[in-house]
C-alpha cells in the first residue's frame, strides 16, 4: 500500500468548509461525526459497513457506487466498474493473447446464436 489513500481524500475533497458534526448530519448520522474525523484522518484499513457507505454517499454528493469502489481502491482491491450489458471475466486481461482472443470468438458465436 501507499500513503496515498482514496477514501480518504473523497472525504476531505466533499466535506468543504463543513464540520464533521454537519457532514454527519447531512450524511443522516451514519457515520458519526468521530467516525468521519477518523476516516478523514487515517488510512482505511477495512470495508465500511453498509450503512456508512450510504450515509457516506449521501452526505458526500456521490454514487454508492463511488463509494464503493473509493473504499475498495484504497484497500488494493482489484476491482473495476461494470456496465450492466456487459460481463467481465476477472483475470482474463492477464492471459497470453491467443487466449483472450479465443475468448473473444467464442463469446462472439454465443452471442450470434442467441440472436438468431
Amino acid at each position: 500500500m501507499t500513503d496515498t489513500d482514496p477514501f480518504r481524500d473523497l472525504i476531505l475533497d466533499r466535506k468543504g468548509g463543513r464540520t464533521y458534526g454537519k457532514l454527519s448530519d447531512d450524511c443522516g448520522g451514519q457515520p458519526t461525526s468521530g467516525r468521519l474525523q477518523q476516516m478523514a484522518t487515517t488510512r482505511l484499513k477495512a470495508f465500511p459497513d453498509p450503512e456508512t457507505l450510504k450515509g457516506l454517499a449521501i452526505g458526500l454528493g456521490v454514487s454508492v457506487t463511488r463509494i464503493i469502489l473509493t473504499a475498495a481502491e484504497s484497500l488494493d482491491l482489484p476491482v473495476q466498474p461494470v456496465d450492466d450489458g456487459d460481463m467481465t471475466l476477472y483475470g482474463a486481461g492477464h492471459l497470453p493473447e491467443s487466449s483472450r482472443t479465443l475468448l473473444q470468438d467464442m463469446a462472439r458465436e454465443f452471442l450470434k446464436a442467441h440472436r438468431t
